[in-house]
């Protein structure tokens, strides 16, 4: 029976798995260069998207405003997907066998955003 098979820790696959990575910080700071930014521009796109409807006559106004309201509101409280992804790549610890969870939670969070600003394209009721 070898070290692994007893629990004690001491064989090589418990050690490989956990040692420092070397640069385990790589991927999640990737993917905060990318998601900050583009979620912010993707609020400024959402919030100024109520301009959309300026000129629209009574009947467009009454069927795009609440469907407006509904979709920024769902828009901002998924901008907690995205955010709550990066934390989490972030906050792994940085050992071998967590390095496959950051790089997909790293991912996650420019697709989640993604994603997110498509359903809220698709909510709203556009003139």
């Amino acid at each position: 029976m070898s070290d692994t098979d007893t629990g004690t820790g001491t064989g090589t696959g418990t050690a490989q798995n956990n040692t420092r990575t070397q640069r385990p910080w790589i991927a999640p700071l990737v993917s905060t260069f990318i998601t900050l930014p583009c979620g912010l521009f993707a609020f400024a796109v959402a919030a100024l998207s109520a301009m959309a409807c300026d000129s629209c006559s009574e009947a467009e106004l009454n069927r795009f405003s609440p469907s407006y309201a509904t979709g920024f509101n769902v828009f901002v409280l998924g901008l907690l997907l995205p955010l709550g992804l990066l934390l989490a790549s972030w906050s792994l610890a940085w050992q071998q066998r967590n390095s496959d969870r950051r790089l997909l939670l790293a991912l996650g969070a420019p697709v989640s955003l993604l994603l997110v600003f498509l359903l809220f394209r698709g909510l709203v009721d556009w003139p």
